[in-house]
């Protein structure tokens, strides 16, 4: 013996479950994005970052050592490799510089 079940549509329903996933989802790929480390930034994501432009890009890497990869004429900065040049370079606006 066999039972059958029909289920007729119900929009409301649907609509709920469609909200309720989409919500799951969304809340999965944020805790995603926050744990994983972006490892390369592009040309445009660190004018973007910095506030610079790409003249200023390419004497920071010819003149300055501003790490990065050129990868098929595109230039590539390592995430890790950026901060720790930063934090290299950076000083305490308010401490004058020592004099000799």
């Amino acid at each position: 013996m066999s039972v059958e079940i029909k289920l007729t549509p119900d929009t409301e329903f649907r609509t709920m479950v469609v909200d309720a996933i989409a919500w799951e989802f969304r809340r999965i790929t944020d805790v995603l994005a926050q744990n994983v480390e972006r490892r390369y930034l592009t040309s445009a994501e660190l004018m973007d970052l910095l506030h610079i432009c790409r003249t200023k890009v390419w004497d920071l890497v010819h003149h300055e050592g501003l790490p990065c990869v050129k990868l098929g004429g595109k230039l590539l900065f390592p995430q890790k490799a950026l901060d720790e040049w930063i934090s290299a370079r950076t000083v305490d606006a308010y401490e004058p510089e020592s004099t000799p």
